[in-house]
């Protein structure tokens, strides 16, 4: 789902987005999860998705735009989450100037 929405964003700004725009982020991620998932291992397909299953092309965004989406792996701080950690993160997010991201956690 995070995919689709940076998608769609990088074509309309969020502020501009009505109800029926987010009703189809949420519809067209659920597809790109399952697309993204049929191309993992079978025994990887129940675990959540690390940044490398997104890369791919969200395609239809807005109707007719097609989005390629990968990950950043210059930014990638692992290991367990904490107050201190997420602090971290998101401080070294905003110094790079990214203008999206993802925030995965497992467990």
């Amino acid at each position: 789902m995070c995919a689709t929405a940076i998608a769609y964003a990088s074509v309309q700004n969020i502020s501009t987005w009505t109800a029926n725009i987010l009703d189809e982020v949420i519809i067209r991620g659920e597809a790109y999860f399952q697309q993204q998932n049929q191309m993992r291992a079978q025994e990887d397909s129940r675990l959540p998705m690390n940044t490398d299953d997104i890369n791919g092309y969200v395609n239809g965004v807005f109707g007719s735009f097609n989005v390629k989406i990968s990950s950043d792996h210059g930014s990638l701080i692992p290991g367990m989450l904490t107050p201190v950690r997420l602090h971290t993160t998101i401080q070294t997010f905003i110094e790079v100037g990214h203008t999206c991201g993802m925030l995965t956690t497992a467990g």
